[in-house]
């Protein structure tokens, strides 16, 4: 199943003439976006995407640490 995604997300790219790493990030955002209308803007929410085998990892640390300036 997750190779459907990686040939969808290259279909994608060649149809939209875009290059695949944009296509990918664009995705990445979306989900990030996704994730933090769901469970709030406190956490820091990160999403990977394996390019090899297409498994998508989304993982939020809700521990309250943040980035200190």
């Amino acid at each position: 199943m997750q190779y459907d995604i990686l040939e969808a997300l290259n279909q994608i790219a060649v149809e939209k003439n875009m290059e695949i790493d944009y296509v990918i990030e664009t995705l990445k955002s979306s989900l990030v976006s996704a994730a933090r209308k769901k469970y709030g803007d406190g956490d820091n929410i990160v999403v990977n995407i394996d390019r090899r085998s297409g498994e998508i990892f989304i993982k939020a640390d809700t521990t309250g640490t943040s980035d200190l300036a």
